[in-house]
């Protein structure tokens, strides 16, 4: 017996379409979707062949009861959203693939109407469709062939109307949080920091609202004061002396000379948000109050990260270290310099096999993916292919770099750097950016300082805020940029039905326009032992 019934999954595709149609008009309102030009006639085309072809697709599907695009939905839909307990080729998985098949198209109706400049017809239309009760579809002649699983058995179970159950709504937060962890765990999502990050923001809610609370009682009030709350609390209460060993009611009726800042405040509402996100998908709960509860921050988000400006470049790659070749470790001379021409994150670097590093189409690329117990990827739209730029491939001979160490039978472009609880990223923060035991980091000693007021942090990762920000200055074409530094396309048609952008291309339109090597002069580098002379 499925715990889902067919009215549990048409109810998360009305919630799932919602997504897709606000996803759409984010993109509109951002310049990311256009209505298309014919360019023979200079007017707008009233029909994306894109769309159109999608549309087509979707039907040939629930006609043929073949589900070929649809599973890659679905299996897209039940990982962003961690939903774990509804199994493949099962009865329930292959109605969701119906469903989704149908929300995609309702999707595709009110966005061809908006394609074709009516926009009053399409609000009419979404508001129909995300406000009334899903119908069945004219394909529901397949419902009994959809609801088989794959030994052929029907489960009459999941074309039931209404809930087979009803755990109420009575349920102890702490029970939730324990399933929300084992799922997270189980399916490889949170490392153990992570783990041990989220646990905190949870229990922190718990100590303010009492450790039995269910979630029945968790109502908007209710995180309109805790939010309130989190505004009196210090900074670094975990770490301080003076405050780490009080609860939350003490802390609340002490002076605080600190506060905790906008973002850390928002860090706890976002975990809790998630957590909640989950309980409603699961039917614990039917509202999410965390959600849109951020407080507004002080400065844009790209002021909060500084970037490297020339000066600051200089100096990085001037310093003893770089121009008497004194780097005690090849990741010492390699990572701030692949960090600059590529933009990857630091554990994106640190993590490098040495065949990530290969052709792809006759360009030397870094292939960015999870491929291995030891790698891992912030997001889903982390996994991608980068050119590597001709200072690292030619100039600094990195290829030849990573030939010399297959010779030695390494398998890491950075063996020296050994793996901590969270990945590799750890040595390269504490040389780069320093700790409370280390004191004094690598761009200390440099000078590079942080004016955080008017500029905000600068760190490791600014080389990657650094890199997009040099980039965006060039006007480099937004969605092209965002497949390229691993972010979100925030484009249901690009980013789901759209294939990556091959590597020629990212290469003539996003890598050949870095030119931090014409700006600051770097030749004195390729005589650095680090680079191969092979």
């Amino acid at each position: 017996m499925s715990k889902y019934t067919r009215t549990d999954l048409q109810r998360m595709m009305q919630a799932h379409l919602k997504e897709i149609l606000l996803e759409d008009e984010v993109d509109r309102a951002s310049g990311l979707r256009r209505r298309p030009i014919d360019p023979a006639t200079g007017n707008y085309e009233y029909d994306n062949p894109g769309i159109i072809e999608a549309y087509e697709l979707h039907i040939r599907e629930l006609e043929e009861g073949k589900y070929d695009r649809a599973v890659k939905l679905v299996d897209y839909y039940l990982e962003e959203h961690s939903i774990t307990d509804i199994e493949k080729g099962s009865a329930t998985y292959n109605l969701l693939c119906r469903e989704m098949l149908r929300t995609q198209l309702r999707a595709l109706d009110v966005i061809r109407l908006k394609e074709r400049g009516r926009y009053d017809q399409a609000d009419e239309l979404e508001q129909e469709l995300t406000t009334q009760p899903q119908q069945s579809s004219p394909h529901s002649h397949h419902q009994a062939h959809a609801a088989k699983d794959e030994q052929g058995q029907v489960d009459k179970s999941i074309l039931a109307t209404t809930p087979a159950s009803d755990e109420g709504k009575s349920t102890p937060l702490s029970k939730v949080i324990e399933e929300f962890r084992q799922e997270q765990v189980k399916a490889e999502r949170w490392s153990p920091k992570s783990e041990a990050e989220n646990l905190s923001c949870y229990q922190l809610f718990l100590d303010f609202a009492g450790n039995d609370i269910t979630v029945d009682r968790i109502t908007y009030p209710r995180i309109r004061e805790y939010k309130t709350a989190l505004q009196k609390l210090p900074a670094n209460m975990k770490k301080s002396p003076k405050y780490r060993d009080k609860g939350i009611h003490e802390l609340l009726q002490m002076d605080i000379e600190k506060p905790m800042s906008t973002n850390t405040i928002n860090k706890y509402l976002n975990r809790l948000a998630t957590l909640f996100k989950y309980a409603v998908k699961n039917g614990w709960m039917n509202m999410n109050p965390a959600e849109g509860m951020e407080l507004p921050q002080k400065r844009r988000d790209d002021e909060l990260r500084a970037v490297f400006d020339e000066s600051d470049l200089h100096r990085l790659f001037h310093s003893p270290e770089y121009a008497e070749d004194q780097h005690k470790y090849p990741y010492q001379f390699w990572t701030p310099l692949i960090a600059l021409f590529t933009g990857m994150r630091q554990n994106e670097i640190a993590q490098l096999h040495l065949e990530d590093i290969r052709q792809q189409d006759g360009i030397w690329v870094f292939d960015i993916n999870a491929n291995g117990p030891d790698k891992k990827l912030k997001t889903v739209n982390a996994k991608r292919l980068i050119p590597i730029h001709s200072f690292l491939a030619v100039d600094l001979r990195l290829p030849e770099y990573v030939q010399s160490l297959k010779d030695q039978k390494e398998v890491r472009l950075f063996p020296e750097i050994k793996k901590g609880r969270d990945g590799y990223a750890q040595t390269i923060s504490r040389w780069f950016n320093g700790n409370s035991s280390t004191k004094q980091g690598y761009k200390n000693k440099c000078g590079i300082v942080s004016d955080l007021e008017r500029e905000g942090k600068k760190d490791f990762h600014s080389f990657r805020h650094t890199l997009i920000n040099h980039l965006k200055q060039q006007r480099v074409d937004a969605q092209l940029l965002h497949e390229f530094d691993g972010h979100s396309t925030q484009s249901m048609t690009m980013g789901r039905y759209g294939k990556r952008y091959e590597p020629q291309l990212v290469l003539d339109e996003i890598v050949s326009k870095i030119t931090f090597h014409r700006t600051i002069p770097l030749d004195h580098l390729t005589g650095s032992k680090w680079v191969s002379t092979i």
